[in-house]
């Protein structure tokens, strides 16, 4: 069993279809995984424990990654931060992060190496526009054998873990909210705001640079401010939560704190529905930024590659041009050289006839006869 992917050619004949077989037989253990095109590793960014990036290879847990089964995959869990590889959705150029939820992938063989795809979808991990510097993202693509090597991956097994068992649904870990976790949780909150101040001015330049439609603009200001929504409700619930004391209560305090709760929770689920809402907007809207931004990239590329033909068609007319000219200078001299040729025949067919002329006379009589 395998991917069928059909690979378009650039001549006239039809496309070339090639078969992925899928890997059921990884070794479980540890791994650092590479882009097959720059050599660059997948990492969990040292400055934001979501953000997944490339980075050249060291031997930071960051960029060592637990393979582990997962019922008809696998599931990567990075060994520094207990986070694991997922995407944000299952939209095309969606991008890929680091998740307390585990997301199920399976591994496609291509040479020697893998294209590591979304379990039941066509989307694999692809390099954002194939670029090898550090801190570059990692997207989710459709398998349509464009741009294979921005999405073909090379795994490094380093070793042997506690990871030699398969996970089902009912083992997969559940997020945890103790008390001593309030203070780390607060810490995740700031950095998560100035990440998205950061990100936001960067989406602001972008927009200016590439011109790009004030509705996306528009949906990045919105879910800026559906972020911070979110972080201060939460932020509110957990200064509540450690400020909390327990009284005891008799049954009419407890049935009208009961009551209170029950409303709240209403509240708060309605909050809830409507801030889903708004994700899902914004989301799409951030989406189609990001797609945006990848065909102006693709069009720029196109641009480029088209500029080298035509300087490189130019360099050969260039050439072609002085060949024309050296040898219009060569026709030039032979002519000069004829020309030259040609006036000193006549000036010697002068002569002759000049001698002619002076050697006989009227009548038949040489000058000479005649002076005797």
């Amino acid at each position: 069993m395998g991917h069928k992917v059909s690979h378009p050619q650039h001549t006239d004949t039809p496309a070339v279809e090639q078969t992925y077989p899928l890997d059921w037989d990884l070794n479980l253990g540890i791994y650092r995984i590479f882009n097959a095109l720059t050599g660059t590793a997948i990492q969990v960014s040292d400055y934001d424990s979501a953000k997944l990036v490339t980075w050249e290879p060291h031997n930071g847990k960051n960029q060592q990654w637990l393979l582990q089964r997962a019922g008809d995959g696998y599931q990567l869990q990075n060994r520094r931060y207990s986070t694991y590889l997922a995407i944000s959705s299952t939209e095309n150029n969606a991008l890929v992060y680091a998740s307390r939820y585990p997301a199920t992938w399976v591994f496609l063989k291509s040479n020697g190496n893998y294209l590591i795809q979304f379990a039941d979808s066509n989307r694999v991990l692809d390099l954002y526009n194939g670029l090898g510097h550090n801190g570059n993202e990692i997207h989710i693509w459709n398998l349509d054998g464009n741009n294979m090597g921005h999405r073909t991956w090379r795994l490094e097994r380093l070793g042997d873990e506690p990871g030699n068992k398969e996970l089902h649904d009912d083992q997969l870990p559940m997020p945890t909210f103790d008390r001593d976790s309030f203070e780390a949780e607060n810490m995740q909150r700031i950095y998560l705001i100035m990440s998205m101040i950061v990100a936001f001015a960067i989406i602001s330049l972008l927009c200016y640079r590439f011109r790009v439609p004030g509705r996306v603009v528009d949906g990045a200001w919105r879910l800026y401010w559906f972020c911070r929504r979110v972080i201060c409700a939460d932020g509110n619930d957990v200064a509540a939560h450690r400020t909390g004391r327990a009284e005891p209560l008799g049954d009419e305090s407890g049935n009208r704190v009961v009551a209170e709760m029950r409303e709240e929770v209403a509240n708060r689920d309605k909050q809830l529905l409507q801030l889903q809402g708004e994700l899902c907007i914004a989301k799409q809207e951030l989406s189609e930024l990001h797609s945006l931004l990848y065909e102006r990239d693709e069009t720029i590329r196109q641009n480029q590659q088209d500029l080298k033909s035509k300087e490189e068609i130019l360099g050969c007319a260039r050439e072609e041009s002085t060949d024309l000219r050296n040898q219009h200078s060569l026709s030039e001299s032979k002519l000069s050289q004829q020309q030259k040729e040609i006036a000193s025949l006549q000036a010697k067919m002068d002569r002759v006839e000049y001698l002619m002329s002076q050697k006989t006379e009227p009548g038949g009589s040489t000058r000479a006869q005649h002076i005797s």
